[in-house]
Formats: structure tokens, sequence, C-alpha cells
């Protein structure tokens, strides 16, 4: 015990310095979290100190963090460097602070107390009739309870507020924090009767209560400028400084790619704060938040959204979340390139594409969960780099072939068309790599075993309403489209079934789309989901009566996989402009309205944007993926002959996977269906700058 106390008083002593400082730190980011989520009711003892727990928690885990990742950077550097990063660090952290409107909440236990009275000298009425009812006295913070009102009259509480009789003098009193706004709210009484509030800041206003209106009144307060200068700026600094450091020292740790791009696409969401959210995602959160859950939308990214979103009361976080994934996917990626010879400036180059290309920051800042099912892909794309250049030999290591299973099980859980993916990269390796054939056994059971667990006993544990099967019916309802579109010949009993859901006269057709049909109101979706195995009856027997019209469907509704001119629009992220002011979120939840944190700097930015939109050349360029897929295969063209073996093209197995499902059975031209295309064609690009020793060959001959 003696040891144990010896060591902890020499671990402080030694690192003084940096536990200090990260105290500051934990304590500036729990007072936030305080004020935002402990700090009702005021001054309560229990949620103070829980506060200072969480600041002692914090302190440990950076301090744990600064030994195990930025001390080894630190050491690696001269004081002159240290000095000259910590200076720039607090430089761009004060321009940063200067332009960054953020509001904190109020420190409401910081607010003066106000002594809030209602007076009234009420006619004589109809008892039950001629008084008044107050329905509410609400301060900026919560309801204020009929219990701490001081009322001297006769009154009677009621379903609808406090009831005052008629005919006395009656007043109502209370005392209390009111924040920056008071409001009181009065029925319409049956006779008309005058009131005086005094609202406690030496001002007294007089109302007329008629049976004509509701009465609302509302009296806004002196907000103490403590909030400002204090949460706004003061607290909000330390904070600021601590990430600029941070993401500094990022350039000189072994993945020094990753600070750029964490950097920027965080800079980004804050211009476009709170991002691209959208309503479906939100909507399928609020669903399971209400106990009603279904697999409509894969149920573990919806659980995962949820918690975040539960936890840090904004849907931001998690894309706070999927931009670090990302940037340290394509750092760690970049890193390994260069231990095999990558020229490091291209790598560079590279970053600086990655970060600064609309494609990637604009996607990078939606919520959707194509998004991290594409970063799950890239880095199965990187682990897969790794296989090839070991010539399965990476897969060995009971660590690497686990990781790679969950890197799997993610793309799967987190959208569906993940299973083909997956399924055809495994194939590929199994095929071509026989040696490592016992390993990829082992990850097609651990996967298997995971996914049945969860589809199954969990998802029924947690019930789950299994309703994901009309992801197929919605599938083959373009096809049917297109057949009855084109004329091809129906059995009775199957324009009867047809013409059940939707007049077949006015059946409408796009191959571009299903939500010609989709989204008509009156189609019978119900009908339409419990005949699933009628769907797919009918759909292959239109298919084998007229294979020219699937695939002429297939070769136009697989436009955004392959045809970079383009027939359909695709839909992208983009940035709408309505007189002077600019709408990205895409949600009609109040909550996730537009609010940038850096307004200064989104009129640049979002007419750069619209400039991109509005030129044709530039749009395809960068929202046409086509173009990607096809990068990537001429990126592994080159490669494959500079090393001379062809186990090169098990990189592409992933993305071909994603591709080809897409291929056969999209019904939507949607950007992020295929942003996996963009980031892993991206990265390819750097295999042809690869040494040709990047893989060696086993007995100079292909593979």
């Amino acid at each position: 015990m003696n040891n144990l106390s010896s060591k902890t008083r020499n671990f402080v002593k030694v690192n003084s310095f940096s536990i200090l400082f990260f105290l500051i730190i934990s304590t500036c980011l729990s007072f936030f979290i305080y004020i935002d989520f402990l700090q009702f009711p005021l001054l309560s003892k229990r949620n103070f100190l829980l506060a200072i727990i969480i600041t002692g928690c914090l302190t440990i885990l950076f301090e744990l963090a600064y030994i195990k990742i930025f001390r080894p950077i630190l050491l690696k550097l001269d004081k002159n460097t240290v000095l000259r990063i910590v200076i720039i660090s607090f430089l761009i952290s004060l321009g940063f602070l200067s332009i960054l409107s953020i509001r904190t909440t109020p420190f409401y236990f910081l607010y003066p107390k106000h002594d809030i009275s209602i007076q009234a000298s009420l006619d004589e009425g109809e008892k039950n009739s001629g008084g008044i009812y107050l329905t509410y006295i609400r301060n900026e913070y919560r309801d204020i309870s009929f219990s701490e009102l001081n009322i001297e009259g006769q009154y009677e509480i009621r379903d609808n507020g406090i009831y005052i009789f008629p005919g006395q003098t009656v007043e109502i009193r209370w005392k209390g924090i009111v924040g920056n706004r008071l409001s009181i709210s009065f029925i319409p009484p049956a006779v008309n009767q005058s009131i005086d509030i005094n609202w406690g800041d030496n001002q007294i206003d007089s109302y007329l209560l008629d049976g004509s209106k509701t009465e609302n009144t509302a009296h806004h307060y002196y907000r103490p400028p403590i909030n400002e200068i204090l949460a706004d700026k003061i607290i909000v600094f330390p904070v600021i400084f601590v990430l600029v450091l941070c993401l500094g020292l990022g350039f000189y740790s072994p993945i020094p790619y990753s600070s750029l791009l964490i950097s920027f696409w965080l800079l980004v969401l804050l211009i476009f704060w709170p991002g691209i959210i959208g309503d479906t995602n939100i909507i399928a959160t609020n669903e399971i938040f209400s106990g009603q859950i279904s697999d409509w939308h894969p149920v573990i990214y919806t659980l995962l959204l949820g918690g975040l979103i539960k936890l840090s009361s904004t849907a931001a976080s998690f894309l706070i979340l999927q931009i670090i994934a990302l940037g340290l996917i394509i750092g760690r990626g970049f890193s390994y390139l260069e231990q095999k010879g990558c020229n490091k400036k291209i790598l560079w180059v590279l970053t600086i594409v990655f970060a600064f290309l609309p494609t990637n920051f604009l996607s990078i800042i939606t919520l959707t969960n194509d998004i991290p099912y594409s970063i799950t892909l890239l880095g199965l794309t990187i682990i897969t780099i790794k296989i090839v250049f070991s010539h399965g030999k990476w897969l060995e290591k009971t660590i690497n072939w686990v990781l790679y299973s969950l890197v799997s099980l993610t793309a799967i859980l987190f959208r569906y068309n993940g299973i083909p993916a997956v399924s055809f990269s495994i194939l590929c390796l199994l095929l071509f790599l026989p040696e490592q054939r016992k390993t990829l056994i082992k990850i097609i059971v651990m996967i298997t075993i995971c996914v049945v667990m969860i589809n199954g006993p969990f998802f029924n544990l947690i019930g789950v309403n299994h309703v994901a099967e009309g992801q197929l019916d919605n599938i083959l309802l373009h096809h049917l489209s297109a057949h009855v579109d084109a004329g091809t010949p129906l059995s009775d009993e199957q324009e009867t079934y047809l013409n059940s859901l939707y007049p077949l006269k006015e059946w409408e057709y796009s191959c571009c789309s299903n939500a010609a049909m989709w989204f008509k109101p009156d189609f019978n979706k119900e009908l339409f989901h419990e005949n699933s195995s009628l769907n797919r009856t009918i759909a292959l027997d239109l298919f084998l009566k007229n294979p020219r019209i699937e695939i002429d469907h297939i070769l136009c509704a697989s436009d955004i996989v392959w045809n970079i001119p383009g027939k359909c629009e695709i839909k992208n992220p983009f940035i709408d402009k309505n007189d002077t002011n600019y709408y990205w979120t895409r949600s009609y939840f109040s909550e996730y309205a537009e609010n940038s944190k850096i307004p200064v700097l989104l009129k640049p930015l979002a007419e750069l944007i619209l400039g991109i939109e509005n030129n044709h050349l530039l749009s395809i360029l960068f929202w046409r993926p086509a173009i990607y897929l096809y990068i990537s295969i001429f990126s592994l063209l080159i490669f494959f002959i500079k090393v001379k073996n062809k186990n090169v093209f098990l990189i592409l197995s992933p993305l071909l996977g994603q591709s080809l499902f897409l291929f056969f059975f999209n019904r939507i031209q949607n950007f992020r269906y295929q942003y996996c295309t963009v980031i892993i064609g991206l990265f390819l690009i750097s295999l042809i700058f690869m040494p040709k020793t990047s893989v060696n060959n086993k007995n100079k001959t292909l593979q």
C-alpha cells in the first residue's frame, strides 16, 4: 500500500505540469457539461459533485492520452519546434475564437432573483365563470409549479390552470431566478377583468382580460455580461487551444495526414453547423426512443446514432465521429504506403485533394448510414492491400483476421448491401489465396455467427419489428413498373393483383428512380409487402417473357454506377440559397435548423459550392461516381503492370462487390449510395506511385 502511494506521489510530481494543464481543460469541459446537462435543479449538490467526478475522470483520461500519444511526439521534437507549435496554436486559437459564433447555455445560478407579483381587483360575476384563469407561468428554462406560488385570495386549481374567483382583490406572488424571459398566460374570462403584473425589475404593466382572446404576456430581462465573457470566451478558449495544439502535434505523429483532414472537415462542419442532417435518420432514431423499432433502416447504425443523440443532444456528434474515423483511416493507410515506399510528396498531394474536394467535405458532414458504410469499405480495402502486399500472411495473426471480421461485420450492419460487398470480397480471397482458406473460413464463421445472433436473439430482445424484406419489394416495384410501362403481357391473375395495388392505366415509370410509383399516396404498399413471394414470382415471369426490357432497365437504373455523362440526374449534398440566406440541413426539426458557428466563412464557401453546382463540367467531375470507379480500375491496372502480380486486383473486390450489386438492383440515383467509390478511388491513386518491389513475388511469376 505504501509502495503504491509512493509511486502515485512520484507520478504526480513528475507530471505535475501536465496534470495541472489537463485539470484546467477538464474543468472547462465539465463546466460545459454541467451547465448543459446538470444545471437543474439549480445549485444541486448531487449534480455539482457529479461535475467534479467528471472533471477528475477527464483529467485522468487526458493525462493517459498525453503519456501514450503526445509525449512520445514531444520527446522527438526540439524545444524550438515545440515552442513554435505552441505559439502558432495559441495564435490560431485566438483568431478562431474571434470568428466563432457560439452561445452556451446561460449560467442561471448567476442570474438575480426577481419578485414577481400579479395583482387584480376582480369585479363581481358568475362564481364559476366570471373569474380569471391563470394557465401557466413559465421562466426561461421551466414551467413554474403552482405549488410554488403564494396566492392571497380565493382560488381553485382546475385541469386548465388556477381559477381565481370573482368579486375579490387577489395577489399572486413568486420569487426566483427567471433567466432572460418570463411568460404568463390567461384563458379569456367570461367577464372583462383588469390585472397588474409587477415583473420585479421596476416595471409594472396593466392588462385588460376580455373574452375575445387568450392573453399571453411576456417580459424580457437583462442578461448578465458574465455569461458572454466567462462562457463564450474565457471557458471556450482553453478547449479550442488544446484541440488546435493536438491537431498541430498530429502533423509530427506517425499518421500526419490525418491532422489536415480532420482539421479542415471539422472547420467545414462548424461553418455548416449542424451538418446536412435530413429527416430520415432522425425519424428512425425517434422511433427507437418511442419504442417502435423496425429494421427498415439498419438497426445497429440507428442505435449508435440514437445513443449519441441521447448523450450529446445533437446528431452533429455522430458527424464529428465519422470525420475523425475517416481521417484516421486515410491517415493510417497513407502512412502504411509511405512505409512501403510511396513518395511522401504524392501522399500529401492526395491528402490535400481528399481534404478540399467538395465531394468529400460535403459528404462527410452528411448524416446518413451510407457515409460510415463507405468508410468501412475503405477500411476493408486498405486491409485487403495489406493482405495482398503480404501474400496473405497478414491474416495469419489472430488479431488481424479478427479485425478483418469486425470491419466486414460493421459494413454488413451499417447497410444491407454490405452483405454482397463483403461476400464478394471474401469469395475473391478464397479463390486467389488458397493457402489462407482456413483463416477465411474462420472469418466467415465468425461473421455468420455474429449476424445470426444480432438479427435473431438480440433483435428479439429489444423488440425489433422485421420489415426489411420490404426493401426488396421496393426494388422489385421498379422492375415491375418497367414491364407495365413497356406493355409486357400479363396473365389475368397478375393483372388483377397489380391493378389492386394501383390502377394499371395510371402506373408511371422512370428508369432513373422508382419514386414515381413508390411515393404515390394511393399505392397500396401494405398489400404489396404482404405478397413478397408473389412479387418475386411475377418479376421473374416478366423477365423471362421480355428480357430485353429488363436489360434496358438495368442499364438505365445503374446509370450512377457506370455512366460518366449520365442519362439520369444524380441527387447529391448541396446548398440552397434564398435571397441572402443559405440552407443546407434538409431537416424540418427546429433543433437542426441552420446555425453556422463561423458565419464569416459561410458565404464564400457556400458560393464556391453553388458555383460548382451551376457549372455542368465541374458538376460531372465532382458528382459522377463512375469517374472514381474508373480511376480505381485504371490505378490497379497501372499497379499491376508495375508489380506483375495478378493478386493486386483483389484490392478492388470490396468496391466491385458494392458496384455489381448496385448495377443490378439500384432504384434511385443518389450519390451517397456510391460515395465509397470516391474515397476508394482517390486512395488507390497512390498505388500508381508505389515502387515495383512493394509486392514481393514469391516465385518471380504471376500468382
